[in-house]
């Protein structure tokens, strides 16, 4: 149900079960009044009723399979909007995750400094490594009074022209002036050109599958690339679940405008309306076509100019869950190996044996 699962909101349903209130295929409203409030039978009755015969089961709707998936979970939340101000802040789409979980951490004083072990009763010897005065490590300390943290704030402060010199600085200041910094760096940065690289990848067609994709700037340089799996799918449905995915994170990230290049032209002929959509792929392309708060055109790219993201699609088939990749350096090998090619424009090959 929308508003909680319903074990949650009933006293008690005796011993039934859900299958016990469905008469004839609809839902038996005189027996769900015996033991259900009006109020959540109205609910209940908008839900189509289950068939058959066979035991309760819960199931995910966000995944075909009915299954629950982290993947699927992370696209639904990462969809909404943050609820609070401090949320809004922390959570803001050009940040890297890692320093959004930090910067949580620190407001909330979780990170494991000797102040924050001591009300765990963990102690030990608290002393801040970093002065040449003998001070306790507590949070305050390390970030904004110390030695280290003073010196740190009035030299990167100077380079912005800010002047740190004399302030306590909070946790919250030091949170609001780090997405300052972040903010105005990739702001600067997402003025350029963008090129968004994605393939999917179907062992069988339909088989085991999986998406890959890498997003450059104009001069190639790496910016973020993913590995996702999908399931048993479809070579075509797999290639626009990663072309949505792909779209996704581009949002998410705060970009504006971006160029797709895609090796599929079946699925570059369906974007721009020239063949019928398939029914089974109809509702991935309208979620895509829904997206808001970002422009981006699509077009068509052969296969050997898509080496980096064909490699993160195969990694896709054997992953378990999402692969975020944040630097070059965490691409797999292969992948890592295409990109500098691209970059080097070292053009790819593409051999085939001859039949004598």
């Amino acid at each position: 149900m929308g508003s909680g699962p319903l074990c949650q909101r009933l006293q008690s349903v005796s011993d039934h079960l859900v299958r016990d209130f469905v008469l004839n295929g609809r839902w038996n409203q005189q027996l769900l009044r015996l033991w259900v409030p009006d109020d959540i039978v109205s609910e209940i009755v908008t839900k189509v009723a289950p068939v058959g015969s066979t035991d309760d089961r819960a199931v995910w709707a966000l995944t075909e399979s009915g299954d629950f998936s982290i993947a699927s979970t992370y696209v639904l939340l990462g969809s909404q909007t943050p609820s609070s101000f401090m949320f809004d802040r922390v959570w803001h789409p050009v940040i890297p995750i890692k320093i959004s979980f930090f910067m949580i951490r620190l407001l909330r004083d979780r990170l494991p400094l000797a102040s924050s072990l001591g009300r765990l009763q963990v102690y030990g010897p608290s002393k801040c490594f970093c002065c040449l005065a003998s001070q306790s490590e507590s949070l305050d300390h390390v970030f904004a009074e110390g030695e280290l943290a003073q010196f740190l704030w009035t030299f990167f402060g100077n380079g912005a022209g800010v002047s740190y010199r004399g302030q306590l600085l909070r946790r919250q200041t030091i949170c609001d002036r780090i997405l300052a910094d972040v903010i105005g760096l990739f702001s600067r940065k997402f003025a350029g050109d963008f090129k968004l690289n994605r393939d999917g990848c179907s062992l069988g067609n339909p088989g085991i599958s999986g998406g890959g994709g890498v997003l450059r700037d104009s001069s190639s340089a790496f910016l973020f690339g993913f590995s996702v799996p999908f399931g048993e799918l479809t070579c075509l449905q797999v290639e626009i679940k990663a072309l949505v995915f792909g779209v996704q994170q581009c949002r998410l990230r705060g970009f504006s405008w971006i160029r797709v290049e895609v090796d599929s032209l079946v699925l570059v002929n369906l974007l721009v309306r020239r063949f019928r959509c398939p029914w089974l792929v109809r509702l991935d392309l309208e979620t895509l076509l829904a997206i808001q708060s970002l422009e981006w055109m699509v077009g068509h790219c052969y296969r050997e100019m898509n080496q980096v993201a064909d490699a993160l699609a195969k990694v896709g088939t054997q992953s378990e869950g999402i692969i975020l990749y944040t630097t070059q350096s965490e691409l797999p090998r292969l992948a890592r190996g295409a990109l500098g090619l691209d970059r080097s424009q070292i053009p790819a090959i593409r051999t085939r044996a001859i039949s004598h």
